[in-house]
């Protein structure tokens, strides 16, 4: 049996709203929540937006603005999967005081503008993944994110430069797949608690000694799937926490490594 579905005089006002501030597209944007605004019963009350917590946007096609999203305002996970924006609006996250974490994948960004200066204190984890975006707010993301976890693959990142992550907090971070040929000396000072590092699969040729000196909580070390010619005792520093550490896969032609587990806590 079908039962009819109704949509609550409250849902409908939000959504007319919607319509007159010229966001009709979001109905479409967020038809994966539709179900939860609906009631097929009539026992059921319709979702409220205010208490959605993870939302989801996939396959849409236009602009992401902050009057969009607000009425979204309590929302910690926020999916943002096969997208093509034609805007990603400037301060469009400061609507979300509560977002834990932001994920974009496998989408496509035509004009974007960073601001994420004073939003998102609670944000702790980002994933991006063939995200779209042209260059990553590093500047931003390491004074106002208090994040614990990034997450990067397939993302356009050759260098990391020094000091262009500064987060006490960070603890995991994998960059993958991402073309990363070069790590300064000085990249790792600001996230000296991070446990686990991946850069698998990238263009990294050399790694010294220094940059890697300031990882002394780093548990996993993970530079398989690299350009590496060359690793010695000497390259790698003495990380006494380190318990795991991946460099297969690389065109070796030099290697200690029997002196190698002198780097690693016993």
């Amino acid at each position: 049996m079908n039962y009819p579905i109704r949509i609550s005089e409250k849902i409908r006002g939000l959504l007319f709203c919607i319509m007159y501030n010229q966001a009709f597209l979001l109905i479409l944007l967020f038809n994966t929540f539709l179900f939860g605004l609906c009631q097929k019963h009539d026992d059921i009350e319709p979702v409220d937006p205010f208490t959605i917590k993870h939302l989801q946007i996939n396959n849409y096609h236009g602009p992401l603005t902050a009057e969009m999203l607000k009425l979204f305002k309590n929302v910690e996970i926020l999916e943002n999967r096969q997208c093509n924006y034609t805007l990603f609006e400037d301060r469009v996250l400061h609507v979300l005081p509560n977002l834990k974490k932001l994920a974009i994948s496998n989408s496509n960004i035509v004009r974007e503008a960073h601001d994420v200066s004073k939003c998102c204190r609670k944000l702790k984890e980002v994933e991006f993944i063939n995200s779209g975006l042209s260059d990553l707010p590093w500047h931003q993301i390491d004074k106002d994110w208090p994040l614990e976890k990034i997450y990067l693959f397939r993302e356009k990142c050759p260098k990391l430069a020094a000091n262009m992550l500064v987060d006490k907090k960070l603890k995991h971070l994998t960059l993958t797949y991402s073309d990363l040929e070069i790590i300064e000396e000085g990249a790792f000072n600001g996230v000296k608690h991070l446990e686990t590092l991946n850069l698998k699969r990238n263009k990294i040729k050399t790694i010294t000694n220094k940059t890697l000196a300031p990882l002394k909580t780093l548990k996993e070390l993970d530079l398989s799937e690299n350009l590496l010619e060359e690793i010695t005792a000497a390259q790698i520093p003495n990380l006494p926490n380190l318990e795991k550490l991946n460099i297969g896969h690389n065109p070796i032609k030099k290697s200690t490594s029997k002196k190698l587990g002198n780097c690693c806590r016993n």
